[in-house]
């Protein structure tokens, strides 16, 4: 404790002394309860930025993942923040897609301050699962894939690998490999199935003058109705044609 004491001489008049000990008992609390408010409002600051990161990374997974079965994700700066933290403007945050695969993963948050917008790096750990698919049995290569062939799971989500098919199974789909039983579905196993694929007779037709001919064909590749593709007819022939539906092309000139 700090003790001031004030001399106060007038003509041969005795000393009088003023102690001052509770001035500056007082003083110290002030600069105490400064401090405290001070830390009250960094704190607070940072909860109200911290549930905005929360729920802006949990967004960002809500989006890529639909079906996400997940808790707020916990958030934590990777370094100190700057002392005057409480004055930048949150703008948003930008998640690889790498770091979307993962329960434990860093991104970047953008921020306005007076002069320049900074980024500064955290870390989140969200707590989710999600559904995937497997295969039932073995699938072998160019099977058309159909509901009988996959079941849905739930997973924790942690180390996703890439191309994951999640939620929803896509329409149309035709393996690219052999796929072993239990194998966990994605679309770089797969390819789409288009309108026509490649083997399937279809009704050609060529135009002469006001006469339409008509001739039974091989497409020679897979395709889409609208696409030029080559074609065979029955006597090994080969045309382009125009595939005009699933079963009919029109041979081009």
């Amino acid at each position: 404790m700090i003790k001031l004491r004030f001399v106060f001489e007038c003509g041969n008049s005795s000393v009088v002394e003023h102690d001052l000990a509770k001035v500056g008992v007082a003083s110290s609390n002030l600069v105490s309860r400064s401090i405290l408010f001070l830390l009250l409002i960094t704190t607070f600051t940072y909860a109200n930025i911290n549930n905005t990161l929360a729920q802006a990374v949990l967004n960002k997974f809500e989006t890529i993942y639909p079906c996400l079965d997940a808790d707020l994700p916990t958030i934590k700066a990777t370094s100190p923040l700057p002392s005057n933290f409480k004055e930048y403007k949150f703008l948003k945050i930008e998640i690889s897609q790498n770091n979307l695969r993962k329960q434990i993963g860093n991104f970047r948050v953008l921020f306005k301050t007076k002069k320049k917008v900074k980024k500064i790096y955290f870390r989140f750990n969200i707590n989710a699962k999600i559904d995937i698919f497997k295969a039932k049995h073995k699938l072998y290569n160019d099977k058309i894939l159909t509901q009988n062939d996959y079941e849905k799971v739930s997973i924790k989500l942690d180390k996703l690998p890439s191309k994951i098919i999640t939620c929803k199974m896509p329409e149309r789909l035709i393996t690219k490999n052999y796929i072993s039983v239990g194998s966990v579905l994605t679309m770089n196993k797969f390819r789409y199935k288009k309108d026509v694929l490649r083997g399937t007779h279809v009704k050609a037709y060529l135009k002469d003058g006001a006469l339409v001919l008509e001739t039974e064909a091989t497409v020679l590749r897979d395709a889409n109705v609208g696409e030029i593709v080559k074609i065979k007819t029955a006597n090994g022939k080969l045309f382009r044609a125009k595939i005009i539906s699933n079963y009919k092309a029109i041979i081009l000139e």
